[in-house]
């Protein structure tokens, strides 16, 4: 019962109530209601009512998800959907498909030209949003599309003003991977803008974008390396984490100096403890990633650290201490400077509390230390305020650098220490380190008294401190036997010789070039940059046991890779490749015509017979009256549209008369006076309610800058729009001529003139002339417009006997080749004259005309026509080399 209720209620003739149903219905479809009700909701998917339509197809999506069989039935009238007059419902039918793309983006593909020529038509942000969303998708189920959209991107980046579509343009750009190298510099110079915005929201979007193009082109992103510099003083911390991730990724050999720079500078101006500690994070990660691959200057890398723990500030000093301890054990060339280092810890008493920074030190003098002198800065009465590790630690140091001495002497001196500095131990809160306080003394006390205490010194000293620890661990050989090939895999016998070095050479290669580049600015750095090492340093190979392997901070997507659909259900196994297929050659197929068949093949018939009596040519109608010729022109045209096929017959032909005929016609073509009404007209914009057309540009002789443009503005509604604001987007060069007056009222499906007065400040230029009419009626979608200004709209026509002064003052010249072209001379000559304005001068040489003509401004133009024969070649001067290039090339525009 309630099924055939709501089937009634779909079907009423109230649309108001059709309207209710159609928006209550999906949170309580079901299987089996969805359908029952699924033939007359694709119904209402062509009803007289725009906002009938629009959520008839809403609720055929969620239908389709109850009910998976209604979408090959239904897909037919979505698609014709995308045609729709009412804008509102195309963005409906998008929004649709690509919903069901999410499913199965396979499906959709043999919509791809349809969509990409919507795309490039598209007036409208929203439904320029929707089609760059379904393209993207359908990026993965089609692999050649990525190069198809270069062009429409490339023109949604150059015209839009919408940050959100500039937004997901680029996005999408770099997530398809469109891997354009143009189109992708373009991409990230647009998005610098965001960089420079106020707003927080704007530059965190921005960051994430250009975190994903690292993976596709680093270097693209090295160049705004200021600006996200200047975000880790943004107030907002994921922000600033972000531009920290970014400036890490950055690093290289060649950079590494300046980013460590840059993030010390702002280690010390933060008061934020955790934002400190990511950026030691930071710096340690990419210092040490590949070995220290970055790093060639090993004591620059222990001063960066040793400033950071000078500095102050941060919440744990572990990470560092543990970098100490990899460089010590790692890179034996580091171990003297850290020596030295670590004995100045233990004399700053603000470290008293950093047990695991203590610590390292302590081991690092203890092991790599050849002074025995050390001993005391190790013990030393500061030490008695530390903790019982520390204290304990200390006092095993400090017998190893007595096992260290070398002479009698300086036993003799570490023992008077001994005994000098190891009492105040006695007296420590902890029981354990004065055990061993107390046990060290004794067995010093024995070395020193025993009269066999230098055999005995000598053997602790070799079984405690072995001299061989900087020797790598001898490399363990795998057995012969796993080189053995295994049945299942030697099949193929794949020769993978050479690919490790074809990639190192590549490498080296790119190594090459960009150490070849120079001329960026360098950045001045609070420490000394790393020194050129000559000779190669030696890492010891470890398995990470000290610093545990961390995280990428920026995501690593495979390239290339396919990305798995977002859905995964019984919508997604419909097949509608060929249900998609024959809609759409049923859609690209010729239309019959919608009215009386009758009439159309009559109009063309007239149409026909006016074309054949205008040519005049072989007169094959006999003499007669006037009153007979009407008849006769009358009888020709209804035999001229009932007639089917060609005759066979051969008909007599007077050669006199055709001669006649041919003469009258040489000298009755009609010849160029000047240049044709409406050449200059173009459409600047059209979103499907209103269009506007620039009809005519003129220009004022008493104001050589100032161009009138007269617009016709066209309303596709069936309301009459009372107005429509004009607004022009803000240029040095562009200027209104006073206030820019709205549109009167432009009737329903009817048509109103306006005047544009402009103030063009270089008139030698192009220019794009950026418009946005905003209609006053509620419901009605803004107008963004744009004017091409050409330089040729200044041109006016020049008198002939200035033609040689002209020509001297023009020394500049381009050269068009016609050569084969099928454009005819004439048809070439009056193109000229439509862009030049010019006056039409005969010369000596019947096969060559001129063209006079010069701006508002005084700077002349001439243009010589050759036709002969042979070839068709026309020569462009003038007195200003952007003024030639602009005239030629609008020339060979309007002729191709």
């Amino acid at each position: 019962m309630a099924t055939n209720r709501i089937q009634r209620d779909l079907t009423s003739v109230n649309t108001l109530l059709t309207s209710c149903v159609l928006t209550s219905l999906p949170p309580y479809l079901t299987s089996a209601l969805a359908s029952g009700i699924a033939h007359d909701v694709i119904s209402l998917m062509t009803s007289t009512k725009p906002y009938i339509r629009q959520k008839a197809i809403m609720t055929f999506y969620h239908i389709c998800l109850q009910y998976p069989d209604a979408l090959k039935p239904g897909f037919q009238t979505l698609r014709a959907k995308l045609d729709d007059d009412d804008q509102s419902v195309v963005f409906a039918a998008l929004t649709v498909i690509s919903e069901l793309c999410a499913h199965n983006p396979a499906n959709f593909v043999p919509l791809i030209p349809t969509l990409h020529k919507m795309l490039t038509n598209s007036t409208s942000n929203w439904v320029t949003l929707r089609l760059i969303s379904i393209l993207k998708m359908l990026c993965q189920s089609e692999p050649r599309l990525p190069k198809k959209l270069i062009t429409p991107f490339t023109s949604i980046l150059d015209t839009t003003a919408s940050i959100t579509l500039l937004f997901e343009c680029v996005r999408s750009i770099i997530e398809i991977p469109i891997t354009n190298t143009v189109l992708l510099t373009y991409a990230s110079q647009r998005m610098q803008t965001f960089l420079e915005h106020q707003d927080v929201n704007l530059r965190f979007l921005c960051l994430t974008l250009f975190i994903k193009l690292m993976q596709i082109q680093p270097k693209l992103v090295s160049q705004h390396k200021e600006l996200i510099t200047q975000c880790l003083d943004s107030n907002d911390e994921v922000t600033r984490m972000m531009a920290l991730d970014l400036l890490a990724a950055l690093a290289n050999a060649k950079t590494i100096d300046g980013i460590v720079a840059k993030m010390f500078s702002h280690f010390k101006e933060s008061k934020n403890q955790t934002f400190k500690n990511q950026i030691v994070t930071r710096i340690i990660e990419i210092c040490s990633k590949a070995d220290y691959a970055l790093v060639s200057d090993f004591e620059w890398y222990i001063n960066v650290l040793m400033e950071f723990i000078d500095e102050g500030g941060l919440p744990s000093y572990d990470l560092i201490a543990d970098q100490f301890l990899d460089l010590a054990l790692r890179v034996p060339v580091t171990r003297p400077l850290l020596v030295q280092e670590m004995a100045k810890i233990f004399l700053d008493q603000r470290y008293k509390g950093e047990a695991k920074l203590l610590l390292a030190a302590s081991h690092i003098i203890g092991d790599y230390s050849e002074d025995s002198q050390q001993i005391t800065k190790v013990v030393q009465p500061l030490i008695i305020q530390m903790n019982e590790r520390v204290q304990t630690s200390c006092v095993s140091t400090a017998f190893k650098l007595y096992l260290k001495c070398q002479t009698q002497e300086e036993r003799e001196q570490v023992e008077q220490l001994f005994d000098s500095k190891l009492d105040f131990l006695s007296t420590s809160q902890y029981a354990e380190v004065q055990d061993i306080a107390s046990l060290t003394s004794n067995i010093v006390k024995i070395l020193k008294e025993d009269e066999s205490g230098q055999e005995a010194f000598e053997e602790l000293s070799e079984r405690l401190m072995p001299s061989d620890d900087t020797e790598e661990p001898e490399e363990i050989l795998p057995p012969d036997e796993l080189n053995e090939p295994v049945e299942l895999f030697a099949q193929k016998n794949e020769d993978i010789t050479g690919i490790d070095g074809v990639d190192h050479e590549t490498e080296n290669i790119l190594e090459g070039i960009t150490k070849g580049k120079s001329g960026r600015k360098k950045v001045k750095v609070n420490h000394p940059k790393q020194k050129q090492q000559n000779e190669r340093v030696v890492i010891l190979k470890t398995h990470s046991k000290i610093l545990p392997t961390t995280d990428q901070p920026l995501e690593t997507n495979k390239r290339g890779q396919a990305k798995p659909s977002a859905l995964s259900n019984a919508l997604a196994s419909v097949d509608l490749t060929d249900t998609v297929a024959e809609t759409e050659a049923r859609a690209n197929a010729p239309q019959t015509i919608p009215y009386d068949q009758s009439l159309q093949q009559k109009k063309r018939a007239q149409e026909a017979a006016a074309r054949v009596k205008g040519q005049k040519g072989v007169i094959r109608r006999k003499k007669s009256t006037p009153d007979s010729a009407s008849a006769s022109s009358s009888n020709d045209t209804n035999t001229a549209a009932k007639e089917k096929k060609p005759t066979l017959r051969r008909r007599r032909t007077n050669p006199k008369a055709a001669a006649e005929a041919s003469n009258e016609t040489k000298q009755g073509s009609s010849p160029i006076t000047g240049p044709v009404d409406g050449a200059r007209a173009q459409p600047i914009g059209d979103n499907g309610m209103i269009s506007v057309t620039a009809i005519e540009f003129s220009v004022n002789p008493s104001h050589p800058s100032h161009l009138s443009i007269e617009l016709n503005v066209h309303n596709d509604t069936a309301t009459a729009i009372p107005s429509i604001n004009i607004e022009l987007n803000p240029d040095d060069t562009i200027h209104p001529v006073g206030e820019v007056l709205p549109v009167s009222e432009v009737p329903s499906r009817g048509d109103t003139q306006f005047t544009l007065e402009l103030d063009i400040t270089d008139i030698i230029k192009p220019h794009i002339v950026k418009l946005r009419f905003i209609p006053s009626s509620a419901g009605a979608d803004t107008l963004e417009a744009s004017i091409r200004v050409f330089p040729s709209f200044f041109l006016v026509p020049d008198f002939e006997s200035n033609l040689a002064a002209s020509e001297e003052k023009a020394t500049l010249e381009s050269e068009l080749d016609f050569t084969g072209s099928q454009i005819k001379p004439k048809e070439l000559l009056q193109t000229i004259v439509n862009v030049t304005r010019g006056t039409i001068i005969a010369t000596d040489d019947i096969h060559v005309r001129k063209v006079l003509s010069k701006t508002t401004e005084g700077h002349p133009i001439v243009v010589v026509l050759k036709a002969d024969k042979e070839s068709t070649v026309l020569t462009v001067k003038a007195s200003e080399e952007i003024l030639l290039q602009a005239i030629a090339r609008e020339i060979k525009m309007k002729t191709q």
